[in-house]
């Protein structure tokens, strides 16, 4: 079948998706990737159709995640920061989907595929690499403020309606302009995503969240989502780094920016040389670049996270759903220093399970907490054995595979049968 899978955002939203349409492919579908073009690398020579959108999202990025503010402004201004190019982006995708016979939309894309398949008569299919379905068994990863447990199901339906109105005037005039369609202004999309074929694709392994029990629908936890490139080599120069001494730890943010990097860097290796520790340190989207500070630590732009973890002793990372699952699947303990979105959830969810040493916000982060934590992520080995027992089960684990039976059993089903089922899951509940 031909398969248009849409996805945006920074690399961590786009590269499981990308992982995703390249597994559909090896199973014999043609396959086209919508993706800004600047992740175009990530398919290179791979057996996928690349799709490329307009537009900077690095640049986006920098001008609106680089503040020290609340969450709910960091939003607002992602949101806004998109303004001028989800119009575009949206035109884009419908003529690269236009001929497909079935379309993907993972995370900011399950709305535009939603809205695709409606218009376009396409059946689609909606996917997340968060937990974002509503349960009573652990809060909302979009929601600001941590609240009682018993709060945790009307988390989830405050956190997609503060998201659909914080987006609801570009959503709105991109459905009105280029799709006739005029979603409705207070409820949100969420019964228009319920209407997808098939399951409901949560990219999440079941061994770090187990499966809710209120989730009754079509919500399924198909497990992670990787990418890997087995004939990556490293440079010379990191390769000498890690035969030159014990295993480092690794510190990088990824996409995350900041409007102090060298202030960041100075609490980075001051803490490192507080520990004694050797280290990796990426420089990302923040610009990380210690140059000639000291042999134990080495500096590298970007490097696969399925090469370099396991050769690492632990990760000081922002908790993005990306690099927590890399570092899980390593079996590696993690640092968390979360920015925003559902970076605060993944570290206390690591804390939880023993894999995670400690969770600092950003904001109050010191030489002294770094270093604190630090140390536990390499002394402590209660932290080294929960994350090793996890990353064993990860890696038996076959997300792709999974979600590409799942698509590939909503294709054959009967169309009766497929819209008989029922999406019990709150803002999601209808018939599907």
């Amino acid at each position: 079948m031909d398969i248009a899978v849409i996805a945006v955002g920074s690399r961590g939203d786009v590269q499981p998706p990308a992982a995703l349409a390249l597994g559909l492919a090896q199973r014999g579908h043609k396959v086209r990737f919508i993706a800004p073009s600047e992740f175009a690398f990530l398919v290179e020579g791979l057996p996928v159709e690349f799709c490329g959108l307009s537009g900077d999202v690095r640049q986006i990025m920098a001008t609106t995640v680089s503040g020290d503010q609340n969450p709910v402004a960091i939003l607002r201004d992602l949101v806004n920061g998109y303004r001028e190019v989800a119009t575009l982006w949206a035109a884009q995708a419908r003529e690269y989907a236009r001929a497909a016979g079935l379309l993907i939309g993972i995370g900011a894309a399950s709305l535009g595929a939603a809205v695709m398949g409606e218009t376009l008569r396409i059946p689609f299919i909606v996917g997340f690499a968060v937990p974002v379905i509503p349960t009573a068994a652990f809060p909302s990863p979009a929601f600001p403020v941590r609240l009682p447990r018993y709060t945790n199901r009307l988390q989830h339906a405050l956190a997609l309606h503060l998201i659909w109105q914080l987006a609801r005037p570009i959503g709105n005039r991109i459905c009105r302009e280029l799709f006739g369609e005029v979603l409705p202004s207070w409820r949100g999309p969420w019964q228009l995503l319920a209407r997808a074929t098939g399951p409901v694709l949560i990219a999440v392994s079941p061994s770090v969240i187990p499966p809710p029990g209120d989730w009754t629908g079509r919500a399924e936890l198909t497990g992670y989502w990787f990418l890997d490139t087995p004939a990556w080599q490293p440079p010379r120069g990191l390769s000498d780094f890690l035969q030159a001494g014990p295993p480092p730890i690794y510190v990088g943010f990824g996409s995350m920016t900041m409007p102090r990097p060298a202030q960041m860097l100075q609490t980075i290796t001051s803490a490192i040389e507080r520990v004694g520790c050797r280290a990796i340190v990426s420089a990302g989207w923040a610009g990380l670049n210690p140059r000639a500070l000291s042999s134990a630590i080495h500096a590298i732009d970007e490097v696969p996270h399925h090469w370099l973890f396991p050769r690492v002793t632990s990760v000081v990372h922002h908790g993005g759903a990306g690099t927590t699952a890399a570092a899980l699947r390593a079996g590696k303990p993690s640092v968390v220093v979360p920015f925003f979105s559902d970076q605060p959830f993944w570290g206390r969810r690591l804390e939880a399970l023993g894999a995670g040493a400690a969770t600092i916000p950003r904001s109050r982060l010191s030489t002294d907490e770094l270093a604190w934590a630090i140390d536990r992520s390499v002394r402590v080995r209660a932290i080294a054995e929960a994350a090793n027992r996890i990353g064993v089960a990860i890696r038996g684990e076959n997300g792709i595979g999974r979600a590409v039976d799942r698509i590939e059993l909503a294709l054959h089903a009967p169309q009766r049968q497929a819209r008989a089922a029922t999406v019990a899951v709150g803002p999601l509940t209808a018939e599907a």
